[in-house]
């Protein structure tokens, strides 16, 4: 039985070398990330008891030094979730995805409570 019902995770180090323009330092942060954080969380949880979303607030392009409104990559997983064949996490990668581009943030909540109520 898990215990918490949800987790909100927000991971802040990659956005910095955006505003900085540091491009090399962004991508070694987003691969520490995906290394350290997710690589260790997804040897601990079992998938086909949980949902995962992992997306990001804004996007930070290092050209821009700044918040932009580009899309950002969405990834949604667990045990109910069929996939898509999208393989790489990605703003490019994730457009061929099923999900698509949501219009406004606020449509992704219900599109996960939705995902639960499968279970």
């Amino acid at each position: 039985m898990p215990l918490y019902d949800c987790v909100y995770i927000h991971i802040k180090s990659t956005d910095e070398p955006g505003h900085d323009g540091n491009f090399m330092l962004k991508k070694q942060l987003i691969e520490m990330v995906d290394k350290d954080f997710f690589g260790e969380l997804l040897r601990r949880i079992n998938l086909s008891e949980c949902l995962i979303c992992v997306t990001a607030d804004h996007s930070t392009p290092c050209a821009l030094r700044a918040h932009s409104d580009d899309p950002v990559p969405l990834l949604i997983s667990g045990d109910k979730i069929q996939g898509d064949g999208v393989s790489k996490f990605s703003e490019k990668e994730c457009l061929k995805g099923s999900i698509g581009i949501l219009q406004k943030g606020t449509q992704l909540m219900p599109m996960l409570m939705g995902f639960l109520k499968v279970k």
